[in-house]
């Protein structure tokens, strides 16, 4: 009777013993979602206004969230929707297109595509370094635990801050101061906050800060040509007043790749420039404080910073001036 008894459990148990792949890991990172999974099968996404279910069968998980903020992104969060089906729902901003990749034991479903991200890491790998060549700079900061570079080629650190912080333009009433937070188009009676860093060089390659993703290519009457770099964790660097672009939009760059180059005033710029925006959250930041403390060892670069913090009031005071004498012309 006893050997009746678990013949029959296990004839009633036998489909919950069956092999089920795992969710491994899910990571958000340069505009797409990343599953990976031992095993699992991938359904078709299901679309709803603003989200995308994304089932796994023969599959198990525990459940959990990922808050993340992004222009397409909002929230991925993840559940057993049946014993072994597994749902990851991606709630988003807004209706986006997107595309789904799939490879052994691994998932990605990118805003918007996934295609020229993909081809270009294929080609890194295959290219030398004569085909794909990435120019050294010193490091300019450190965001995330990632070193960024100074974007400009054969520009140090002392340099950097004498073309930017320490620099006076010619035009200054037009250009206005090179800090972050100096009043900018106050001479046509509509101040706005400067959100950037302005670094006075001209004829000089522009280099990707940090390893990305080109999110955008653009221009307008003040901005003239910018690149958008996505470097993942919504950290973004802008590249501002650019003569030319060597990428793509979607397309993945290096560390020290050469994507523009500075030739010339562009946009509302009178002098030639490069205006160099962080963005943490999609939101301006000032560099400065992160420039401190990467070189807070560094007495020199130290002292330099505070000689050009203690006469700014002063400029800032001078050009004040030459705006009101500008105005009252």
């Amino acid at each position: 009777m006893r050997v009746l008894f678990f013949t029959v459990l296990l004839g009633l148990c036998l489909p919950c013993l069956t092999w089920a792949g795992e969710i491994q890991r899910i990571s958000f990172n340069n505009a797409r979602v990343t599953v990976a999974h031992s095993g699992c099968e991938a359904g078709q996404p299901i679309r709803e206004p603003n989200k995308i279910i994304l089932p796994f069968y023969q599959c198990i998980s525990n459940s959990g969230q990922l808050p993340v903020t992004d222009n397409a992104v909002q929230k991925i969060h993840w559940a057993q929707h049946a014993p072994q089906e597994v749902w990851i729902v991606v709630t988003l901003a807004q209706a986006y297109p997107f595309q789904v990749n799939t490879q052994p034991n691994q998932y990605q479903i990118c805003f918007p595509h996934c295609g020229h991200l993909l081809q270009q890491q294929a080609l890194n790998a295959l290219t030398s370094g004569e085909d794909m060549e990435l120019k050294s700079a010193p490091v300019l900061f450190t965001l995330n635990n990632k070193n960024f570079i100074i974007p400009l080629e054969n520009v140090s650190i002392e340099q950097f801050l004498d073309r930017s912080i320490g620099y006076v333009p010619r035009d200054v009433v037009r250009d206005g101061l090179p800090h972050f937070g100096s009043l900018r188009d106050d001479w046509q009676g509509q101040a706005r906050k400067h959100l950037g860093y302005d670094i006075y060089v001209d004829n000089r390659n522009v280099l990707a800060m940090a390893d990305g993703v080109v999110t955008r290519i653009s221009g307008g009457s003040l901005a003239g040509l910018y690149i958008k770099l996505h470097h993942g964790n919504q950290l973004y660097t802008l590249y501002i007043h650019l003569h030319e672009s060597f990428v793509k939009e979607g397309q993945y760059v290096k560390q020290g790749q050469v994507i523009g180059t500075v030739k010339g005033p562009a946009g509302n710029a009178v002098e030639a420039q490069l205006h160099l925006e962080v963005k943490i959250n999609d939101v301006s930041t000032d560099p400065l404080p992160f420039i401190k403390d990467y070189y807070r060892q560094n007495p020199a670069i130290l002292q330099k910073i505070q000689a050009y913090e203690s006469v700014l009031p002063q400029l800032i005071n001078v050009r004040r001036q030459k705006v009101q004498q500008f105005l009252a012309q």
